[in-house]
């Protein structure tokens, strides 16, 4: 009988989603994604979760409920560093035990990933994990790197400008270029961004990503912090708002963040600083989203923000 892995289709989906799906597929399992963000998805994980966690997690509870008893295991890693000396954000670190106190009926795969320990550590985790699902051992090598090809390959597609949602063909004749700033899972899920980046698509504006930005652009960006950024997802954001300022790269940044996220917070004070020290200062506009977020409210400040815009000139191409 197959083994059914259910992935959430909330937070580090967006970025491993692809990594995941070659790895357990090619170990003969079959991977169950949860349905995309809806009303009733929010209100089950803001049933579940604390007051105090921010949206995306409480979103994730509620692809976990949808998911629960219908597979045989909820795919939760514990991610704790992507880079070394650096870690991710602590609802990572702890999200595989969050999740476990909801006291859900499926049982959790979670593989820690701590690359600060090296690749030896890792290779050792997704061995473990391919043998907890009943994988081959002769198999597991090639999953592993079938998964390693595939995040290789998703990675190259970022880059070249092909993201999850981006609009397609709006380069030619733009109005002007935004760039949208923040974390996947406030970026591409369509129900916490309220489709931002389709609304901005069909008002012909040019848009930009973080993942559109290469590492070695990131770092060089982020250089002369004073001191160094040790959360990973975090300087990715702010090194990419830098590296699009620095450069004259947009017209234009708004930055998605979660209400009552630490590090976001942290980070928009950053954003701030590098978008109004630039050369030619750049127009921000900060959305916070939460579970009271409403459509109105978002796009009415869009399009005020769209407006102002318009009296600007644009930066050429």
């Amino acid at each position: 009988m197959q083994i059914t892995v259910g992935i959430p289709q909330g937070l580090l989906y967006y970025r491993y989603f692809p990594m995941w799906r070659a790895f357990f597929e090619a170990l003969g399992a079959r991977c169950v994604v949860s349905a995309p963000t809806t009303k009733a998805t929010v209100r089950r994980g803001t049933e579940l979760g604390e007051n105090e966690l921010c949206l995306p997690v409480k979103i994730f509870f509620g692809h976990c409920a949808v998911l629960d008893g219908e597979v045989d295991y909820l795919f939760i890693p514990r991610v704790v560093s992507v880079e070394k000396r650096e870690l991710t954000c602590p609802k990572f670190l702890g999200l595989p035990d969050m999740t476990k106190a909801l006291g859900l009926r499926s049982p959790i795969l979670a593989p820690t990933i701590d690359l600060r320990r090296g690749r030896r550590d890792f290779l050792a985790q997704a061995w473990a994990l391919g043998r907890e699902i009943g994988g081959s051992p002769a198999r597991i090598p090639g999953a592993i790197k079938a998964g390693l090809d595939a995040h290789g390959a998703w990675q190259r597609d970022l880059l070249e400008g092909t993201p999850l949602r981006l609009p397609e063909g709006t380069a030619e004749g733009r109005r002007f270029r935004i760039g949208v700033a923040g974390h996947p899972y406030n970026i591409y899920d369509p129900h916490i961004s309220m489709d931002i980046l389709k609304r901005l698509g069909e008002r012909g504006i040019d848009v930009l990503v973080p993942e559109m930005v290469s590492h070695e652009e990131l770092r060089r960006a982020v250089a002369d912090v004073p001191k160094a950024l040790f959360w990973t997802y975090e300087k990715e954001v702010y090194g990419a708002v830098r590296h699009w300022v620095d450069n004259g790269l947009v017209d234009g940044v708004v930055y998605m963040l979660s209400f009552a996220c630490g590090p976001d917070s942290f980070v928009q004070v950053l954003i701030e600083d590098a978008v109004h020290s630039a050369e030619v200062r750049v127009p921000l506009l900060s959305l916070v989203i939460d579970e009271h977020s409403g459509e109105a409210g978002f796009v009415t400040r869009l399009e005020a923000f769209l407006d102002m815009l318009t009296r600007r000139d644009p930066v050429p191409s």
